[in-house]
């Protein structure tokens, strides 16, 4: 069986490591089935879970860009897998989807959109280390919109579809307005 490629994608605060730690260690949820999952190991890019960059002149930026090579050596040779990597505005401003798609063309790749409220976001970006005061609900509205236009330029290239993250009971609804 092909091996697939997720990338998951949402608003800062989403909950994109919670999402990843939690199907990871849970293969019984429902969401798992329901992305055609089932029957698989699920792991997760550690990489792109400890190289998250949090301001831009973050030296972990420059290492995300080593996340397309490490995914190609981590699956070689292996069968019947599913990768799920943290992604950051970053790995599309530099193609990184795309570019580990033409590493690995018999694999299936897709990205998973994390879907949540602008207030659930707002209230859990406040918990972050990188919040600052600053920060308005408009400015995570911005963050996110930001991201919807990075995504709708690969769109057309790799398959997507969204999760409601507003709390851990997973389930599949319809991509933002802005991504369609």
């Amino acid at each position: 069986m092909n091996n697939i490629v997720a990338w998951i994608y949402g608003a800062s605060a989403a909950g994109k490591e919670t999402f990843i730690r939690k199907i990871v260690s849970d293969n019984s949820l429902k969401i798992i089935d329901e992305l055609g999952w089932s029957n698989r190991t699920i792991i997760a890019c550690e990489e792109s879970l400890k190289w998250v960059g949090q301001f831009d002149s973050d030296p972990k930026i420059e290492m995300r860009k080593q996340i397309p090579d490490l995914v190609t050596e981590s699956l070689r040779e292996k069968e019947n897998i599913v990768l799920l990597i943290k992604g950051q505005d970053v790995d599309l401003e530099e193609n990184l989807p795309l570019k580990l798609y033409g590493l690995l063309p018999n694999c299936i790749h897709s990205i998973v959109f994390l879907k949540a409220d602008t207030e659930q976001l707002y209230t859990r970006g406040q918990q972050k280390i990188w919040w600052r005061p600053e920060n308005t609900k408009e400015t995570a509205e911005g963050w996110l919109n930001y991201q919807i236009e990075l995504l709708k330029r690969i769109i057309n290239k790799l398959s997507i579809r969204a999760i409601n993250s507003n709390t851990e009971d997973y389930y599949l609804v319809e991509l933002p307005e802005k991504l369609l």
